[in-house]
């Protein structure tokens, strides 16, 4: 990662925080909670090890300031993403979860966690990236417009 991302002291210290608990939390989860087979679970442990090195090469090359602006290179657990529909021009904000803090009643940002048809296609996608994701009503189409790390 060649660009600096610029974060204030308590969001660089939050995203630490959530590298080293993730780390953990992927191992039980991918043993106790996620009931697939072999070949997905695998699937599944890649995804979480490549997040784990995207969020190390993040944190190697943090800047800290007092006013960070907390912007992030990529879509994070705990990041919250504007996504431009590219169907009828709307602005939304979507918050990446995890399955464990899926609790909607209280938070002020709808939810998605990462393991959700918009999380997976959100995962790890950077500013500008456009996804597509499977609805009941069919096919929606969105633009990541920033990727910031709420506190």
């Amino acid at each position: 990662m060649s660009n600096k991302c610029i974060l204030s002291q308590q969001a660089f210290d939050h995203l630490h925080k959530h590298m080293m608990e993730f780390e953990e939390e992927s191992k039980e989860f991918l043993d106790e909670v996620l009931q697939v087979p072999k070949i997905e679970k695998e699937k599944y442990m890649a995804l979480f090890t490549n997040y784990l090195q995207k969020l190390e090469s993040l944190v190697k090359n943090v800047q800290i300031t007092e006013n960070g602006n907390n912007h992030l290179p990529f879509v994070t657990i705990g990041s919250q993403v504007e996504l431009r529909n590219l169907d009828n021009n709307r602005l939304q904000t979507l918050r990446i979860i995890s399955p464990k803090q899926h609790k909607p009643q209280e938070r002020s940002v709808p939810g998605a966690t990462y393991l959700s048809p918009m999380g997976q296609a959100l995962f790890l996608k950077k500013k500008g990236d456009q996804i597509e994701v499977e609805v009941p009503a069919g096919k929606m189409r969105f633009e990541i417009e920033s990727i910031i790390y709420p506190l």
